[in-house]
């Protein structure tokens, strides 16, 4: 005597199949990349390893030729806070207001602005350190990238180096202690 399976048992077996396969897959992945990021130093997996320490540049006050009263101002909002900070070896006074950070205006010259200039941010880039080659690109971008996570303009470097590092550097220089630095 003959036992007659049904057609739909088999089907439910195969689709049964098919989805552990699937899923197996998932978790093995899922494991796989867990144990490589457990095995890993978090600093790696950021690229920190590619730049340099930095220690805060000393301000030459002599190159400091006016107070923050006398700064011209960039603003037309009401300033509540002058900074005075070395970008890219310039002595700046980084504006800040109610609004949030609001542009630099330059110590030595009174010359301001809200980006930074191509200049200064190749200066920034190179002293980052960031992989063996030299500066291969660099370009303003409207919006960081989505890695970063910020709605800002940012400067691109791009390196040749291993790995082909890329350094974003913040186009609006922030006055305060806001945001992500």
């Amino acid at each position: 005597m003959r036992v007659r399976r049904g057609l739909l048992p088999v089907r439910w077996a195969q689709a049964h199949f098919w989805l552990s396969v699937v899923v197996g897959l998932q978790v093995v992945a899922w494991i796989a990349t867990g144990a490589f990021f457990a095995l890993n130093p978090i600093d790696q997996g950021r690229s920190a390893h590619l730049l340099q320490d930095h220690t805060p540049a000393a301000i030459k006050w002599r190159s400091v030729a006016m107070t923050p009263e006398q700064a011209p101002g960039r603003s037309h909002l009401s300033v509540s806070e002058r900074r005075l900070a070395v970008v890219a070896g310039r002595p700046l006074y980084l504006e800040t207001s109610a609004e949030g950070p609001q542009g630099w205006v330059d110590a030595e010259t009174g010359a301001a602005g809200a980006v930074i200039p191509e200049e200064w941010a190749r200066r920034v880039a190179l002293s980052t350190g960031a992989g063996e080659g030299g500066l291969a690109a660099l370009e303003l971008l409207e919006q960081a990238s989505q890695e970063d996570g910020a709605d800002r303009a940012v400067w691109a470097a791009r390196f040749d180096a291993p790995g082909s590092p890329v350094v974003d550097i913040e186009a609006a220089i922030r006055g305060g202690h806001k945001g992500r630095p």
